[in-house]
C-alpha cells in the first residue's frame, strides 16, 4: 500500500508520494464507473473466498479476515439486487448454501 506509483521514488512519511494502491484504485472507480461489468461466473474455495469473474475480462477476489474456523460464521452473501431470487451464502456450515446452482465439488473450486 505504500509504494510509490513512481518506481523512481522511495516512500518517506514526512514527504507522501502518490501512492501506487490510489492510482490503482482511481483507474478502476473510472472504469466501474463507465461500463456495465455483467457476472459470467463465481467461483467458490476452500477456504471460504471467492473469485467473482466479470465481462470485459475482470476478476475480483475475496477472502475472508479470519483465520480460524468458526462454526456458524457467514462471510459472504451474493445476490441479484432487487429480486426475490435465491441468495449464495458462503459460510462455514453447508447449509448456509441454499443456492440450487451450487455444486458441492469437497476441496476443490466450485463453479456455480
Amino acid at each position: 500500500m505504500y509504494y510509490c506509483a513512481d518506481p523512481n521514488e522511495s516512500y518517506d512519511w514526512e514527504n507522501r508520494c502518490k501512492r501506487r494502491f490510489d492510482v490503482y484504485a482511481q483507474s478502476l472507480n473510472h472504469a466501474l464507473d463507465s461500463n456495465d461489468f455483467v457476472v459470467e461466473r463465481v467461483l467458490l474455495d476452500e477456504a471460504f473466498g471467492f473469485r467473482l469473474e466479470l465481462s470485459q475480462g475482470l476478476i475480483f477476489d475475496a477472502m475472508p479476515n479470519v483465520s480460524t474456523h468458526t462454526e456458524g460464521k457467514e462471510f459472504w452473501r451474493l445476490f441479484t439486487p432487487a429480486t426475490d431470487g435465491d441468495h449464495l451464502v458462503v459460510g462455514t456450515e453447508r447449509d448456509h448454501i441454499p443456492n440450487p446452482g451450487f455444486k458441492d465439488a469437497g476441496s476443490k473450486i466450485a463453479d456455480i
